[in-house]
């Protein structure tokens, strides 16, 4: 990394899945719009990530470093996302040792899955819910006042896509828990397999019942931040995946009141 242990950088943004594509370009414009920041590349694959780094450093980017982060790679022992306790924490325990904070976390990470199957529904949360659900756990407690959390969605996640007014209520629920929005995922990975999921009002996309899950988190996160009396000024918005809008919430001035809520090209528009 490109501050040593121990060292405590001024202001530091961390942007998941940023060694290629969208994530790439968000560090990127992160990087140049703010020189002060320290911006690292977090990415499942170490050594292209160190090869991403070495390319902005070669454009004359030199506020960038690599942080080793697989969005997968951990478990709580519940939910459709299993597995031993690794990555997530080790990134959140280096960021918090080597930075003493974080100001902007950009959960970016995400993969594509095609077809349409049980698989593919626990494959697609578990990478685009869980994923950025377990980072925004562990990475949360160390955002510093006035910080700012990007996750970025998609329109395929709008409330429209599902045909269910009872789903659309359990979503948007105001005082829907975590909890509960881990057994709404579940659920649909359940009726995917069961194949009621047209019958209980689920949209044949798992990436759009990803996103739709992401939007509900977006929204709890903001209002549990809202009533955080230990900081003050932390925001927490949805966007979809591009890169100008994602630099645009994670750079909100001071005095923005934006949380909970989902832009796209800067315009708020409707979950």
């Amino acid at each position: 990394m490109a501050t040593a242990a121990g060292q405590k950088a001024g202001h530091v943004a961390l942007v998941t899945g940023a060694f290629q594509g969208i994530g790439f370009a968000i560090a990127t414009q992160l990087a140049r719009a703010r020189p002060d920041f320290h911006v690292l590349v977090g990415s499942r694959d170490l050594a292209r990530g160190e090869e991403a780094v070495a390319q902005l450093k070669a454009d004359g980017v030199a506020n960038v470093g690599v942080l080793h982060l697989d969005i997968d790679d951990i478990g709580f022992g519940n939910g459709i996302n299993g597995g031993a306790q690794s990555s997530i924490t080790t990134a959140a325990d280096t960021v918090a040792k080597t930075y003493g904070g974080l100001d902007v976390l950009v959960n970016n990470a995400g993969m594509a899955f095609k077809g349409f199957n049980v698989d593919v529904a626990r494959a697609t949360l578990a990478t685009h819910y869980y994923g950025p659900k377990n980072v925004t756990t562990y990475f949360l407690p160390l955002i510093r006042d006035y910080g700012r959390v990007v996750n970025v969605s998609s329109r395929a996640g709008l409330l429209s896509k599902l045909s269910s007014d009872a789903l659309k209520q359990a979503f948007t629920r105001e005082d829907l828990t975590r909890e509960e929005l881990d057994t709404l995922a579940d659920k649909f990975v359940s009726d995917v397999a069961k194949d009621t999921f047209t019958a209980e009002g689920w949209p044949s996309t798992t990436y759009g019942v990803s996103k739709i899950a992401v939007n509900a988190l977006t929204r709890i996160v903001a209002r549990e931040e809202a009533k955080n009396t230990s900081r003050k000024g932390v925001l927490i918005n949805a966007c979809c995946p591009e890169a100008d809008v994602a630099v645009y919430l994670a750079l909100l001035p001071h005095d923005s009141h934006y949380n909970g809520l989902f832009f796209a090209k800067r315009q708020q528009i409707d979950y």
